[in-house]
Formats: C-alpha cells, structure tokens, sequence
C-alpha cells in the first residue's frame, strides 16, 4: 500500500466491477439487481442523506412503483441483515435518520471507488509538488482498484449509464496521465506494448495514439512512429474522419526529427468537489465554455450548437454544419447529440454515435473548435 494512503477497513463495497459487499474479507449477500443499484448509489453518495422518493426515483429510472417505500424499506433491511451476519453495526452503517433519509456512512477507504478517487488526488498533488515518481505510485493504486467495467451487470438506467460513463472516462484518464509520466521519466519503452493494447482496444482515441507515437518517437523508432501515424489516419478515414491539429503537428514534428515538448503533463481534468455535492446532484448543472471565450449555461431546456444563427450557441467555422448538435437535459443527465451533423461530434477524442452523457471535465469537439463542460464556481 502507497504511503499516506488507508487500506480497506472492515467494510469494503466494490463499484468498479460488479457490485460486491466484503466485511474482513468475507463477501456478503447483496441480493438482486435493484437492491446492487441502490447499493451502488448510497456508495457514490456516501455520508449524505437520500430520500427514499430521490433514492426510488434514480433506483427504477423516474418511475417507482406505488409501494417503493415498503419496497425500498425490505431491500434495506436485507443489507442490514446481510452486515449483522458479519457483526458489524447494521443501522449505524446503514442508517436512517429522522426524516426517513437513507445513508450509507462509511469512510472513503471503505469503498474501491472512494479509494480510486483519494488515490488520484495524492497523484496530483504528488506531481504538483514535483514528485513523479509517487505520483505514478499513486496513480497505480488508483487504477488497481477496478475489477471490471463498473456496475458491470446491472441492468441499464440513466444513473447506471451516466455513472459508468462518466468514470470509464476518469479510469482512462488516469490510465493516459500515468502513461504521460512515464514517458517523462525516461520509461517510454515499457509502456510502448501497453499502448498497443490501448490503441487497440480505443482505436479512435487520439491521446493514446499521440502517446504511442511519442513513445516510439522517443526511443528512436521514427519509422514505427510514423507508421503509427499511418495506422491512425486509416482507423479515421473508416469513420470518416480525419486526425486533429494536435496529431497532424505531432507527425510534421516527427517528420523534421524535431524534439518533442515534455509530455508529463497530465491531463486529468481538476474537477475534484469539495462542497459535499454529490454525483447526482452535479450532472444537471454545468457550463460550456468555448475556447474563444465565450460561456454558456445548461438549462433543463437544453441547447442548440451549429454555424446557423437560429442556435442557442453560433460557431462561425466551416467545419461546422448548420444544425451541428444538441445538449439535451433528461433528467440528472446532460448529454449531446449528433444532429446528423457533417463532420461529426466529438468527446474526448471519441466520435459520438447518437448521444453521449456529459460530465465536468469532458471536452467537447466540434469542427475546428473545442467547448469544455465545467461546474460553475458558485
């Protein structure tokens, strides 16, 4: 375990993977696939208090039936149950206060989730401060904590969508920013087999490509580097798509055997709350900025994007199609849609097929211009 970080303690629940519930080790009884979502949301809401009208509402996806108190008060006392098997202080942990609120109240080193997120925080704080090589520590830890793909199993709704979503993105992330230190500390060519397996498995996501061909670059393999570049211009031509700037003057780099800029500069988004909100409650409120300044608020109407004026947000380039997207609001949701637009949709170097979640960090692709989704402020 990486220094100034906590082990597991007595109760450890797993999110990033299928949903599971251990006391010292011993996995407990977690029931069916509703009872594994609710679970799994007072573990992303941990030590803050859920209706049960808000609690049955995210749990059956905006429509509980009739008696989803009598039903939400059995599957609690099946968790209960289940934690008193382990003699371990079922309604403190799981407990319901005066008003009839459920929480989940346990610490952050008591869930893989709290720990990826505790874990990644010290990467950069380690790397602020100029330590590299704990930051890559930390950000292993981080990434040891999954199992699987998150909720892997349980069955669709928009919480477990935008949830799992929102931190497949942040597990890649961490992925790319611990791949990004070590190509800096000089390892470039222990993480070049690792990023084929990437590129293979998101052949469409340009910062692992841009990392694999830095990488190669960077030992001296310029043929391979190229040939890369190569490789990923073919993967985007099948799409109809072509390579960003930012790739293009990789390549033109690598063709005039230029030096190539420090890569170690992580590029997770500082999007960590510190005011108690939870998931939930963040993902219906956020803001567009564009980069040349301009910002915008997502309302519950939701928003136009394109070059037409008749748009809630008017890009002026000629990459853009008229009617180019859409930022819809269902629910706690906020996603973008492809308004069958010519040159395609974007987040986080990944084309959109249909509609995509959006969560703070996200960046957003569309023609020659990129909108960043953030929290307000205040």
């Amino acid at each position: 375990m990486t220094p100034g970080i906590e082990p597991p303690g007595a109760i450890d629940v797993r999110v990033l993977g299928p949903v599971r519930w251990y006391v010292s080790g011993r996995p407990l009884a977690v029931g069916g696939p509703l009872t594994r979502v609710m679970l799994a949301v007072l573990v992303v809401n941990r030590r803050n208090a859920l209706s049960p009208t808000r609690l049955a509402n995210t749990i059956w996806d905006g429509d509980p039936p009739p008696s989803f108190r009598a039903n939400l008060h059995n599957r609690i006392a099946e968790l209960r149950a289940a934690l008193q098997s382990a003699e371990v202080a079922a309604t403190t942990t799981l407990r319901t206060d005066s008003s009839g609120n459920y929480c989940l109240d346990i610490r952050d080193e008591d869930c893989d989730l709290g720990r990826f997120e505790r874990a990644r925080t010290a990467a950069m704080a380690a790397f602020d401060i100029g330590d590299h090589e704990r930051a890559a520590e930390y950000f292993l830890q981080a990434i040891a904590e999954w199992s699987g793909a998150a909720l892997d199993g349980l069955p669709t709704s928009t919480f477990v969508e935008a949830f799992c979503a929102h931190m497949d993105e942040e597990r890649q992330r961490t992925l790319e920013a611990r791949v990004d230190l070590e190509i800096a500390a000089g390892r470039a060519a222990e993480v070049i087999g690792e990023l084929r397996a990437l590129t293979a498995r998101h052949p469409l996501r340009e910062t692992l490509w841009a990392q694999l061909i830095t990488a190669l670059y960077t030992v001296g393999r310029h043929g391979d580097a190229l040939e890369a570049c190569r490789a990923l211009r073919g993967q985007l031509r099948e799409q109809g798509m072509v390579p960003s700037d930012r790739l293009a003057r990789l390549e033109q780099r690598i063709l005039r055997h230029e030096p190539l800029p420090n890569p170690g500069r992580i590029r997770l988004a500082r999007n960590v709350d510190t005011d108690g909100s939870t998931l939930l409650e963040t993902l219906g409120h956020i803001l567009l900025y564009v980069e040349d300044g301009r910002r915008f608020e997502v309302t519950r109407a939701g928003m136009t994007i394109g070059r037409s004026a008749d748009n809630d947000i008017r890009l002026q380039d000629a990459k853009t199609s008229r009617h180019h997207a859409k930022v819809v609001v269902d629910g706690e949701v906020v996603r973008i849609e492809d308004r069958d637009s010519a040159n395609g949709v974007y987040v986080n170097d990944r084309r959109v097929r249909g509609r995509a979640s959006l969560v703070p960090g996200d960046r957003i692709r569309i023609g020659s211009l990129t909108l960043e989704v953030r929290r307000p402020l205040a």
